[in-house]
């Protein structure tokens, strides 16, 4: 830009673009590859995304790779625009296609000189608390993991009695030299885009040598003390560990209440029973009887009704000594409170069918899920605490990554729920980092109740101040020319010519 001189003023221009007409939506198109009719708009990734995906392929899977990508630029809530973000998984896997990189087994967290060293000064420089606890007694140690959005999230979905997710337990080993118990519920905001189910979560985590009462009852316990909401859990299940289930009614009486046993574990369990009594044969008919039969009792006297019924028959089928009778009979009290059709539909599991009124069995799937989910990360290797520690801190930031990235509309792999779909926020990527923070955290601290209830963001008073005018700013070139004006003005001053 020139003066009447000729000189020159600046290289910087104020340009205004005028519309003169009604409002207008711009929608992207999408992908010109992509096979479904209402795909979502097409954003281009950065190169220097690309890049960073594909040196991570060098030593990583294609998911961990796209999501250590997206953790390197700080996720949704610090990129300034899409075109920061990976797509999403699939976009690793066709970033891997097209390397043909070998993939290298991903070992999180080597060991340490002192592991127990390691672990407590991690504790001590986190910013934000993740290793809850470090106790250390003569025959037993035990570390408690959990973020705060892990906490927050278990407590609005596993205390509601509008609705709520079976909280899961289940020790799993192969991790390392020692124990490790996470705690598995459903995100009920979500949905899978593929299956349509709520995604499975991973919860608090305890990493420990022993399985006694004491040390799950702790655990509990710690949880408890971080989210007293969490005292509040409506229902638990287990594969029958004795030591467990005897905590969560000492720590978590209301779940206990509604805590079911694992059906697979039962089938198990009554197969090898049944082997031992040599029983071979005629297996399939006695698991038919008491797992299908007795199991959709209505109530506790309906169940006893049912298995005097069958006792006649088990001895004419040839248990002349009743040893089915008798080993059904002893864990009668267990399979009435914690298996039958009334328990499991007060634990809120669905019907096996419009039709038929019985609900479907329980399996502690989610629980199973997380734990090889555990493994996978680690590369199915053995390590010691701090790459436990790592491998679970990695999955509780991908999974608070993927429901930022659902309720902005641009996860390929979850969305909002139908119930819940008015919360999604389609510009949510035009927002201030400040604003989506914001948003997502009185998102995440919205009870159950207040997110049925709520008509829209608004009424739920999650939209900044400035979404919630909706009339249209009028801007005049007038104003924009007298800025400008002053601007050259005062710049031209400082300089010491003359003004234009």
């Amino acid at each position: 830009m020139r003066d009447r001189r000729n000189d020159n003023l600046n290289n910087v221009a104020f340009v205004q673009y005028v519309y003169d007409g009604d409002e207008e939506n711009i929608i992207d198109k999408p992908h010109q590859n992509t096979k479904k009719g209402r795909a979502p708009g097409y954003t281009r990734t950065r190169a220097s995304v690309i890049r960073k995906i594909d040196t991570n392929l060098s030593s990583m899977g294609p998911k961990e790779a796209v999501f250590q990508a997206t953790r390197d630029t700080g996720g949704v809530m610090q990129v300034d625009s899409l075109s920061d973000l990976p797509r999403g998984p699939r976009q690793g896997y066709y970033r891997n296609q097209v390397k043909k990189a070998p993939l290298p087994a991903y070992l999180q967290g080597k060991e340490k000189d002192d592991e127990l060293l390691e672990v407590l000064l991690k504790m001590k420089s986190e910013k934000e608390p993740f290793i809850r606890k470090v106790s250390l007694e003569k025959e037993n140690l035990t570390i408690v993991l959990a973020s705060e959005n892990q906490l927050a999230e278990l407590a609005k979905y596993s205390t509601s009695e509008l609705d709520f997710s079976i909280v899961q337990l289940d020790p799993t080993f192969n991790l390392g030299p020692y124990e490790c118990t996470p705690i598995s519920y459903r995100n009920l905001l979500l949905k899978s885009k593929r299956s349509g189910t709520f995604p499975v979560r991973l919860g608090p985590v305890l990493i420990h040598y022993r399985k006694d009462e004491k040390t799950f009852r702790d655990f509990l316990q710690t949880v408890i003390d971080a989210k007293p909401k969490l005292k509040e859990i409506l229902s638990c299940g287990t594969d029958g560990e004795t030591t467990l289930i005897n905590a969560i009614q000492s720590v978590l009486p209301k779940a206990d209440e509604r805590s079911v046993r694992c059906f697979k574990h039962l089938q198990d369990n009554m197969k090898s029973a049944l082997g031992s009594f040599g029983e071979t044969g005629r297996q399939r008919d006695y698991i038919d009887d008491v797992l299908v039969g007795l199991l959709d009792a209505e109530s506790p006297e309906d169940f006893d009704a049912t298995l005097q019924s069958l006792r006649q028959g088990w001895v004419e089928r040839g248990d002349k000594s009743e040893k089915v009778y008798s080993r059904v009979s002893e864990r009668g009290e267990m399979l009435k409170k914690r298996t039958i059709a009334s328990v499991c539909r007060a634990a809120r599991l669905q019907a096996m069918s419009p039709q038929v009124d019985i609900p479907v069995h329980f399996f502690t799937n989610e629980a199973e899920s997380n734990n090889n989910r555990l493994k996978a990360k680690k590369g199915r290797q053995s390590s010691g605490f701090t790459g436990t520690i790592e491998a679970v801190e990695s999955i509780a930031k991908e999974e608070e990554e993927e429901s930022a990235q659902a309720v902005g509309g641009i996860s390929q792999s979850y969305e909002l729920r139908p119930e819940f779909a008015k919360f999604t926020v389609p510009d949510f990527m035009d927002w201030k980092k400040i604003e989506r923070t914001s948003y997502l955290e009185k998102l995440r601290k919205a009870t159950m109740e207040e997110l049925y209830a709520a008509e829209n963001p608004t009424s739920l008073g999650l939209l900044p101040e400035r979404h919630k005018k909706t009339k249209r700013c009028k801007f005049h070139f007038r104003f924009w020319k007298v800025r400008l004006n002053a601007f050259l003005f005062q710049r031209q001053r400082l300089r010491g010519k003359r003004s234009f």
